[in-house]
């Protein structure tokens, strides 16, 4: 049996958390700075469906209990949901009703001619969408909020130690519970966690004459793909296919924890030197400011020394600013290498 995954974990997830916020956000910085049409677009599209969704009678909270929006994206994009709801069988009997519609309604819209000529002409011109999952580009989480929600949570573990003995064996779990609202800060700062598109690596469900259809799911890699994705792949396809099993053949629910934490799960034994931004916990401010600052610069053209001041706080010393100016200059290395490494690929 695995084993619960407790407070005293939380840190290292919180870690790896970020560097997946920041490598996601430098491809997306990337993206912003020569495909914001495409981008607006995509995020004009999601707030048409939303609408729609709307005039058929799905609630806000249907939509975000049923991953709506990031079902309908992912099967436009890769035909694989990575994102869906861990099984139908558990929610209710009006939510299985709301659920039994919305897959008609992503098929029927997806296959409207309009909508195809649209969608086409938009990722025809936006090569990202290789790196990118466009459910999390349309749902993105700024790194402004980012920051505020890591500094929410190491505010709640510095009261949370102070007045409870037993905190860093308690398993993380109850923060994902909705009747626990102090916990908040734990489940809010975990929650965005951009999956991380390979090229060259794919889920696929194989057909097999002797097998019913949706029996068996499994992960592709191309000859050319990066063997450092093909191995975090790896990491990550078992709880892909704990997920694939609950929702299509299990009646109940065999996750320990909750499907958010699962998710995470194989993080834990992902080796810190591996990370370029966060090495550990206490790292993850100035690369999360040095991404404010790059935008303020190159998205709403700042002055550099500017954009650094007023990205820190009240009382900043020098050796604060000098700190987040290298910060910054290894976050617009990494994005400015995006370019060369586009223009070898005849993207841009």
């Amino acid at each position: 049996m695995k084993p619960r995954i407790l407070f005293n974990q939380l840190d290292t997830l919180l870690a790896h958390v970020a560097e997946r916020f920041i490598e996601f956000h430098i491809i997306y910085n990337h993206a912003k700075r020569h495909h914001q049409r495409e981008i607006d677009e995509l995020v004009k599209i999601n707030k048409e469906i939303i609408n729609t969704l709307y005039e058929i009678n799905f609630s806000d909270e249907n939509i975000k209990k049923l991953k709506a929006t990031s079902e309908f994206w992912d099967s436009v994009q890769s035909n694989f949901s990575y994102d869906r709801i861990l099984n139908p069988k558990l929610l209710s009997k009006y939510e299985q009703e709301r659920h039994k519609r919305l897959m008609p309604f992503i098929v029927n819209y997806k296959s409207n001619p309009e909508f195809i000529n649209k969608i086409n002409g938009i990722l025809a011109n936006f090569p990202h969408r290789f790196w990118l999952r466009i459910a999390d580009i349309v749902n993105i989480v700024t790194p402004e909020h980012f920051l505020e929600k890591v500094n929410a949570l190491n505010d709640f573990q510095r009261i949370q130690r102070s007045i409870r003995a037993d905190y860093e064996t308690q398993s993380i779990s109850v923060a994902f519970d909705r009747s626990h609202t102090e916990l908040a800060p734990v489940s809010d700062a975990l929650s965005f966690y951009p999956e991380k598109i390979r090229p060259g690596i794919f889920y696929i469900y194989p057909e097999n004459d002797e097998l019913r259809h949706l029996s068996t799911l499994a992960i592709t890699c191309h000859y050319g793909a990066n063997k450092d994705d093909i191995q975090e792949a790896l990491d990550e396809y078992e709880y892909q296919f704990e997920k694939f099993r609950n929702y299509y053949h299990m009646n109940s629910n065999d996750f320990i924890e909750a499907t958010e934490l699962e998710k995470l799960r194989p993080l834990l034994k992902r080796n810190f030197n591996k990370n370029k931004y966060v090495k550990r916990t206490v790292n993850i401010e100035q690369p999360i400011l040095a991404l404010i600052c790059w935008e303020k610069i190159n998205l709403h053209g700042i002055e550099t020394n500017k954009a650094i001041s007023s990205a820190l706080p009240e009382g900043y010393t020098s050796n604060d600013f000098t700190s987040l100016k290298n910060k910054l200059l290894l976050i617009s290395t990494a994005i400015d290498e995006w370019d060369q490494y586009y223009n070898e690929m005849n993207c841009l």
